[in-house]
């Protein structure tokens, strides 16, 4: 809401020092709250905006930066925010349908974890000490819950388990922010059937939508096709992006040089040949983008509904192997008596 809220301000004839001020002093958001304020001091001193923003990496991406820079050149400050706020809110409204359509099956797969983790130990170590009281041999599957039984009702588990979250939570991110980590993770994603589909999209929809609004506003095509790949946050397309750029300048027009990427799907290098011929670029991005977020929202479709099968059946598999290793040695006892 950022770039949203400082836009509706700017129309309304605020100077962008004092709307910075009241973003941060109306925002529920601490670090938000202390960047409004910040930028709002540094634009007092007589920084501009883009120069501010530059000192807060981690809240405003070098595209970002780069459009507001040319908002203050041209006097188009207004339409650069909405146009940003528009990106932002797809954005964050793509984020939202991804995390959405994995938030269900990450549930049941939470939910088998500790079923195995506490129902073993703390509801059947009766019927174990029965079992194991009557002299009758136990079947294999019952011996390893009663395996996992002890393991489960020891410290060192529980001390191991924290152990692995607090490693995970705090190493796993700086791992993935490797660029040759980052790099294998996208590429191997890229070859799942489904999983790279939704990368492919995501990546493309991203690209085309940051692309569509950097051209609008005037950035030139060889700094917006540099900006619009590192913005989609993939380092495969980034790279292959970086080739395009190298096309560019080698003379070849814009779909032929994505068309080296060798990551864009078709449809996306027809718009955009349609685009070049017809000086409708923008637009043609903006479409392309679209169509892409509507193709994202049927994968995910098509994606949940192949996941929840296999998450049931996951958590079958669990309450199945519980059950047998219980009613298994009972029959056992019951055929000695």
């Amino acid at each position: 809401m950022f770039f949203r809220s400082l836009a509706v301000m700017t129309r309304a004839g605020i100077p962008i020092d004092r709307s910075l001020r009241l973003m941060g002093k109306q925002t529920e958001d601490q670090a938000m709250s202390l960047v409004g304020r910040s930028l709002a001091d540094k634009v007092a001193q007589g920084h501009t905006l883009s120069h501010a923003m530059g000192a807060f990496p981690d809240a405003f991406s070098p595209m970002q930066q780069r459009l507001v820079q040319i908002a203050e050149s041209t006097g188009s400050m207004e339409d650069v925010l909405f146009q940003l706020s528009r990106y932002e809110e797809k954005h964050r409204a793509m984020v939202m349908k991804i995390r959405s359509a994995i938030s269900y099956p990450a549930f049941i797969f939470a939910v088998a974890f500790l079923m195995l983790v506490i129902v073993p130990p703390f509801m059947m170590e009766g019927l174990f000490s029965m079992i194991v009281g009557s002299g009758v041999e136990p079947p294999l599957i019952t011996k390893i819950v009663m395996w996992f039984t002890g393991v489960t009702r020891s410290i060192w588990f529980y001390l191991l388990l924290v152990a692995v979250g607090v490693a995970g939570a705090t190493m796993l991110p700086r791992w993935l922010k490797r660029p040759d980590v980052r790099y294998r993770v996208y590429y191997y994603a890229l070859l799942v059937p489904v999983l790279g589909k939704v990368v492919r999209t995501v990546g493309a929809a991203r690209f085309a939508r940051s692309l569509e609004v950097q051209l609008a506003v005037g950035v030139p095509p060889l700094n917006a096709l540099q900006l619009a790949a590192s913005s989609s946050e993939n380092p495969i397309l980034e790279e292959g992006v970086g080739r395009a750029v190298e096309g560019m300048r080698d003379g070849l027009t814009l779909e032929q040089s994505l068309d080296r990427a060798d990551f864009f799907p078709p449809l996306l290098l027809q718009m955009v040949n349609a685009g070049e011929e017809t000086g409708t670029l923008s637009d043609m991005l903006g479409r392309v983008a679209d169509m892409y977020e509507v193709e994202l929202d049927n994968i995910l479709e098509v994606f949940t509904s192949l996941l929840e099968p296999m998450v049931m059946l996951i958590m079958g598999i669990v309450v199945g192997v519980l059950v047998l290793a219980t009613m298994l040695p009972l029959m056992q006892v019951l055929q000695s008596l």
